[in-house]
This record gives C-alpha cells, sequence and structure tokens, in this order.
C-alpha cells in the first residue's frame, strides 16, 4: 500500500520535475518560480544610457526577458513545445526589470530613486513607465493582452551577486510582486539571472 501511495505521488510530480530540469539544464538568462510555477526565459541585459541617467553617479541596466511558457493552466493546451526562447520563439510573456544600478549590492524596487528625476527607462521596444512590467502577449497577434506592473503598494528587491566589467559577466537574484489590471498579482520568486552586458 505505502509503495503504491510513493508511486502515485511520484508521478503526480513527475511533470513539475521535468520543468524544472528543464530551466536548469539550459542556459536561459533569467529563471524564477512565477506564483509557485517554474519560470525561465532569455533575453538582453541592457547598459542604460539616456538623458535620465546623466544626473546618476552610477550606471544603470535593464533586464528584458522573453519566454513561451504560458501563463496559465488554459493558455497550456494550445503550446505544443516549451523552449523558454532559447532560440527563435513566439514570446507569451516579456518581463522587464528598469535602471537597475550596475554595482554590486541589494536594492528595494519600493524606495524612491532620487537620482532619477522620472521613472523612465528604454526597453526593447519602447520607452516604458515604471520599475518592473510583465506581458502576457497574445501569440497569434503579438500584441500585449495583459500588464502587470509595479507599482506603490508592490515590493520587490534585487541584488547583484557578481559583476565584471572586464568581461562585462554579471549575475543577480530578485523577488519581486507586480499588480495586474484585474486584481491578480504575479509574484516570482528564487529569481537568478546571469549573462553579458550589452551597450546601447
Amino acid at each position: 500500500m505505502v509503495l503504491n501511495v510513493n508511486y502515485m505521488t511520484l508521478t503526480k510530480w513527475i511533470p513539475s520535475l521535468f520543468l524544472v530540469c528543464m530551466g536548469c539544464a539550459k542556459p536561459f538568462t533569467l529563471t524564477a518560480s512565477l506564483n509557485n510555477s517554474p519560470w525561465f526565459g532569455t533575453g538582453d541585459i541592457t547598459e542604460i544610457h539616456t538623458p535620465e541617467n546623466q544626473t546618476c553617479s552610477i550606471d544603470r541596466f535593464s533586464l528584458t526577458i522573453r519566454t513561451d511558457l504560458p501563463f496559465d493552466q488554459a493558455a497550456r493546451k494550445s503550446i505544443q513545445k516549451v523552449t523558454g526562447c532559447i532560440d527563435k520563439c513566439t514570446p507569451t510573456q516579456w518581463l522587464g526589470i528598469y535602471q537597475i544600478p550596475l554595482t554590486r549590492g541589494t536594492y528595494d524596487l519600493a524606495l524612491p530613486d532620487t537620482c532619477l528625476p522620472t521613472k523612465v527607462a528604454k526597453s526593447s521596444q519602447s520607452f516604458t513607465v515604471g520599475r518592473a512590467s510583465l506581458q502576457l502577449m497574445n501569440p497569434e497577434t503579438g500584441s500585449s493582452q495583459m500588464t502587470y506592473q509595479f507599482s506603490d503598494k508592490d515590493k520587490g528587491h534585487i541584488k547583484i551577486t557578481k559583476l565584471d566589467r572586464a568581461t562585462g559577466q554579471i549575475r543577480g537574484r530578485f523577488e519581486l510582486t507586480l499588480s495586474g489590471t484585474n486584481g491578480q498579482t504575479a509574484h516570482f520568486t528564487r529569481g537568478k539571472f546571469r549573462g553579458k552586458i550589452m551597450h546601447q
């Protein structure tokens, strides 16, 4: 009887373990848990040089990450293959974290950034107002269906654990909550990112 229960428990967790292994085995730019489910994707770590940054003594960078993971169970049925957008893909989600100080340390996204006169950061597509956002995309049209935005009531921090300016390599960790217009939240935990800094 015990063997049957253990077997059933193992069978139940196999899909989740498979997703976790996918996230560990491939060179994703970012891995995390989103609302208690594995989340991973690839994208850019870009040093920012805009007029808004001229008042800052510390350089800034942004993370823009895309993935083809489904956001919910309903969308999961229509996804044939998940790659985390390592190669060409049709993104279902875009995660952006903007204006992060480019130096080792821990930064609270909820604290006002007195260095910057405005909360403006340049993403890969347009100027985005906000400190962090998650865009849910329509794979058929490529347009945004829903936006989760970092608001004054949300919490989040990002920690730069390793930075080599000579090679451009950077690593960090983060936790982040974003609020949707529908009252729901997107909660990222155990987030890790790594990669080479690109210059604008």
